[in-house]
């Protein structure tokens, strides 16, 4: 994001050294100081709009992976992880003291 809002504001300069023919005449009228702050101020508002989609998009993917951990966590409470199941099968017993019996 820090990125896209650094190119955007390298936009401005852009349209000032070759701008459309139409906005020509709508930037002579302003003068190049008024129509680049004019352009900063649209590009600012801009960024802004963009950050504040990108932190909604940000809280949203961050509460479902909660919700999927949680999801995921669920079923396994209460139940011995699946190493240990191996290791209890292979040695015969559930705790290493017993091993031997």
């Amino acid at each position: 994001m820090a990125w896209a809002a650094a190119v955007s504001f390298n936009s401005v300069n852009r349209v000032l050294d070759r701008p459309h023919p139409v906005a020509t005449s709508q930037f002579k009228a302003l003068g190049r100081a008024d129509a680049r702050l004019l352009l900063r101020y649209q590009v600012a508002e801009q960024n802004r709009w963009y950050f504040e989609k990108w932190e909604t998009a940000q809280i949203v993917m961050g509460a479902l992976f909660l919700f999927f951990v949680a999801v995921r966590n669920q079923g396994k409470q209460g139940r011995a992880s699946p190493d240990f199941v191996d290791d209890r099968q292979r040695r015969g017993s559930a705790h290493p003291a017993h091993a031997g019996q």
